[in-house]
């Protein structure tokens, strides 16, 4: 019998600025091994079964510092969105051991440009190490993972029910399409306005510069 089948499947995308720590936590939460692509900007899509449910995971490549054009990684995350019709059920955001680098913020605001502010209420943080580890996360960190709707420590496959009942909790508000490309349109209406208003403003300058010459 195929794994899931009679089950909806779930639509989870995990992402981070760290490569290194995306392969082992995937083979976490669904407790299988696989071998991690060559390219850093490859996407990897992997699915298993996990406590009876089918999981559909995406692993998303660094947006941040990506070598691709603005236009590329516009299309990739579209791409990503669109792999996982009807619409993604969650992010898994990862937080590494210590304090969120200069990469790791700069990920998120590269993330929360393209997908939207709404982002954070489908996002659920997955913070390595123990629960110690949780514990001593320095304040800017904490903060900033407050700002999600959920988080969770990922130390062993015990937490894979736990996640899984996280996951569900928000699947009903899952992040669609038509929110990616809401958000693109909202995006291009504002830097239009920023450039008219840019323009007015150097108009504006231009004739009081003369006008003060004269």
């Amino acid at each position: 019998m195929e794994p899931g089948v009679g089950s909806q499947r779930l639509n989870v995308v995990l992402c981070g600025s760290n490569r290194v720590l995306k392969s082992p936590i995937s083979d976490l939460i669904l407790g299988q091994s696989e071998l991690s692509p060559e390219s850093s900007s490859e996407f990897v899509i992997r699915k298993a079964e996990v406590c009876g449910r089918l999981i559909n995971l995406v692993e998303l490549p660094a947006l941040y510092n990506s070598q691709l054009s603005e236009e590329d990684v516009m299309w990739e995350t579209l791409h990503c969105v669109s792999l996982c019709d009807p619409g993604i059920h969650a992010f898994l955001f990862i937080v590494p051991e210590g304090c969120l680098t200069n990469e790791d913020k700069g990920e998120l605001k590269k993330m929360q440009r393209i997908f939207g502010s709404r982002i954070k209420n489908h996002t659920i943080a997955i913070i390595t190490g123990s629960e110690q580890h949780a514990a001593e996360l320095d304040a800017v960190t904490e903060s900033i993972i407050q700002t999600f709707e959920r988080q969770i420590c990922v130390s062993d496959a015990n937490m894979r029910s736990e996640l899984l009942q996280q996951i569900e909790q928000i699947e009903q508000q899952n992040y669609t399409t038509m929110m990616f490309l809401e958000t693109q349109v909202e995006t291009q209406l504002k830097y239009k306005s920023e450039i008219e208003s840019t323009k007015l403003s150097a108009t504006r300058n231009e004739t009081q510069g003369k006008f003060i010459m004269f």
